[in-house]
């Protein structure tokens, strides 16, 4: 039986490179760092109108349109603070339908499953996770987006 030390190096160079090229590609084409990214990106976007706005007397910032339709509370412009898997979940899948995303989770265990299996492949797309353990089993998450 051959061990490794017998196999061609140019061998494990071309397998380090298809290993690299399916990382990447894994990182890219995450469907909930994809929509993470759209939903950030959304947010400043909202944050951006505001601050160009000339409008004198406004009933709804876009600020505020955003939290109505997504319903989810941002810490700061890149960062969301202890948020449940559920409602992670429901902004998300509504996120991924409004922007046409690919997002082939249906139910809050699947994503959850999911989100947890993926930490890595999120984490390389330029976000920072948190998993904050709760007393009653459960867990929050704080994420920021990095720049």
């Amino acid at each position: 039986m051959l061990g490794l030390e017998a196999v061609h190096p140019r061998f494990v160079q071309q397998i380090s490179s298809l290993n690299i090229t399916t990382q990447e590609t894994a990182r890219e084409s995450n469907p909930i760092a994809t929509a993470l990214n759209s939903l950030f990106r959304a947010y400043r976007q909202a944050l951006e109108a505001d601050r160009n706005s000339t409008a004198d007397h406004v009933v709804k910032s876009n600020k505020d349109a955003f939290l109505e339709r997504y319903q989810i509370e941002f810490e700061e412009e890149d960062v969301i603070g202890g948020v449940l898997a559920r409602d992670l979940f429901v902004v998300l899948r509504r996120v991924a339908k409004e922007f046409s995303l690919s997002f082939p989770m249906t139910s809050v265990q699947q994503f959850a499953q999911r989100f947890s299996n993926d930490l890595v492949a999120i984490r390389e797309a330029g976000f920072e996770i948190t998993i904050n353990e709760l007393r009653s089993r459960g867990r929050t998450y704080d994420i920021r987006r990095s720049q």
